[in-house]
């Protein structure tokens, strides 16, 4: 098998990694989709099925409930506006409970769940019907038969009901547990699944890279060691891989035949290197050469002679030109060297008028920075207050629901005392009962109107806490426009400052520099005058050398032709 993958090229070997790990890449991807989607199916089923249930659930409760309390005021209430009031009381609460149980019909998933329903709409359906009974005896003014129907039993069929929707309520319970259980166990065998795949991807490509390391890249390894050897001389050495289908058994033999030519190359070699000393050998001869150098040297050194002669001169005519340049450049430094200290002047001037307006500027700056701090402060306690606004409506609120519960309270209390009266003696205790109660209602209503007005009074006061801040925030948004606008003229005085200074500065360094440039004029001159004595010299010593080298050349080429 490590044959036939050895004759594949490299292109098929590293099509087939790729895929290989294309295709355990694509499993991992069809489980994770398939936990991802179970996941979902799970959330789902509890975000739209069991969660809505378990709530109109309550919403059924807490409606039967009230409907019971409705039953009760109505006994507990005698004149004939109070009582239709009570039953359009029931009616509206009827109409509420019609429309929960259609909402929740909706939502009923199963078999078990449909048949405890059904057993509600039963037990739901005959207390409607006793309740009618005990409302019929409440309007004829028989309280005291309609109260014992109402606590016997329609106090059955309510008990019933309640039971029922207990039990419908645990079962939707149930059914959102399980479906979180799915959830969880979903979530994790996603996790030991991608962690299974991540190991067993990596183990692949592991596998993967060290087999293409032992068939590409120490092949490839050792034929670059082969061509190297070979570059520098040893054509002893065995070429690699050669018996290889792939591209490195292809590049094997290439290197193989680039051996055998260098070999037979050698060879040729050897051959031209013993020709070329033959020829060389017959090559030295330089009679020729020297004819032609006796011509050349001649007129050299008559040209020499010549340029020696016209050099003698021009230090002559150097050295008056430097004593003068010497004169006038003294005379320019003296006169650069007062305009140096006039611009400098100047320039200290220019530099501290730059530094104090900058000094404004940055003063400027910090006043601005502080003006936008300060707004921004204000806004957050704008926002602050505002909050405590809010905060202040909810309170009311919860104060008005206070003073409903209070409000109902002493409606109790009042059946409670009317009940008590109509016991007679034995309802006494139950009446001072009764009596605290109303009393109790009484005051929290009374609190609760006093914590209204003092609510009251925070909002009215929150809201001109909120006004004041705005009108401030507006004015330091004015007074940071403002800096900002005195920092920009500012900082263009600034630049406008600095620019005059630094063309100053550059004015001081250019009359500095001539003056250095001068006082360098001035040494030049004078180096120039001692390096025309100097040339006036070598000219003479250069004539007398030519003259010298013409007549030692004469002998030379008079012994090369006697030789």
């Amino acid at each position: 098998m490590i044959t036939a993958l050895n004759n594949l090229k490299i292109s098929v070997k590293l099509s087939l990694a790729f895929a290989l790990v294309m295709l355990i890449m694509l499993i991992n991807a069809a489980i994770n989709l398939y936990e991802m989607a179970e996941m979902d199916r799970a959330g789902v089923d509890i975000s739209q099925n069991w969660m809505p249930s378990v709530e109109t659930l309550a919403r059924l409760e807490t409606l039967v409930v009230e409907h019971r309390v409705r039953e009760l005021a109505h006994i507990a209430t005698y004149t004939p506006e109070g009582i239709a009031e009570q039953d359009r009381n029931v009616v509206r609460q009827r109409e509420q409970i019609a429309e929960t149980q259609k909402k929740y019909e909706a939502l009923i998933s199963s078999k078990e769940e449909r048949s405890i329903y059904e057993r509600f709409l039963s037990d739901w359906n005959a207390y409607i019907q006793t309740t009618d009974k005990v409302l019929d005896l409440s309007r004829q003014g028989s309280k005291q038969e309609a109260r014992e129907l109402q606590l016997g039993k329609s106090r059955e069929l309510y008990t019933d009901m309640r039971n029922i929707l207990t039990e419908d309520v645990e079962l939707n319970r149930a059914g959102a547990r399980e479906a979180a259980d799915v959830l969880n166990n979903s979530y994790t065998n996603a996790r030991i699944a991608l962690f299974i795949d991540l190991a067993v991807i990596a183990g692949v490509i592991i596998v993967l890279a060290l087999s293409l390391r032992s068939m590409i890249a120490q092949p490839i390894s050792a034929m670059t060691e082969a061509m190297r050897r070979l570059a520098e001389g040893d054509h002893a050495i065995e070429i690699p891989a050669r018996d290889r289908g792939d591209e490195i058994g292809e590049m094997a033999k290439a290197v193989q035949v680039f051996k055998d030519n260098a070999i037979r190359t050698e060879q040729m070699g050897s051959e031209r290197r013993a020709e070329q000393a033959a020829r060389e050998e017959r090559t030295r001869r330089i009679e020729s050469l020297t004819s032609d150098f006796d011509q050349a040297i001649g007129s050299v050194l008559d040209m020499v002679s010549q340029a020696a002669g016209q050099m003698e001169n021009t230090a002559q005519a150097m050295t008056s030109n430097a004593d003068r340049s010497n004169q006038q450049a003294s005379t320019v430094a003296a006169a650069t060297e007062e305009a140096s200290t006039s611009v400098q002047t100047v320039a200290s001037a220019a530099e501290e008028l730059s530094a104090s307006i900058t000094e404004i500027g940055r003063q400027v700056e910090q006043s601005s920075r502080v003006s936008q701090a300060a707004c921004t402060e204000a806004s957050r306690t704008n926002e602050t207050v505002k909050g405590l606004a809010e905060s202040s409506a909810k309170i009311g609120a919860v104060v008005s629901l206070i003073n409903d519960i209070a409000s109902q309270t002493n409606l109790l209390a009042l059946n409670a005392t009317i009940e008590a009266a109509r016991a007679g003696d034995a309802g006494k205790g139950f009446a001072v009962v009764a009596g605290e109660v109303k009393h109790l209602a009484n005051q929290t209503a009374k609190a609760t109107e006093e914590i209204g007005a003092q609510i009251s009074a925070v909002q009215s006061a929150t809201e001109a806490a909120v006004a004041a801040i705005g009108a401030i925030v507006t004015r330091i948004e004015e007074i940071n426009g403002i800096a900002g606008a005195i920092a920009a003229a500012v900082e263009e005085q600034s630049a406008a400052t600095a620019e005059i200074a630094r063309n100053v500065q550059q004015a001081a360094q250019g009359t500095n520099e001539v003056a250095s440039n001068i006082g360098g004029v001035s040494q030049s001159a004078a180096e120039t005058g001692e390096a025309a004595a100097q040339v006036l010299v070598s000219a003479r010593t250069l004539s007398q050398d030519a003259t010298e080298m013409k007549s030692v050349v004469e002998r030379f080429l008079e012994g090369v032709r006697t030789a």
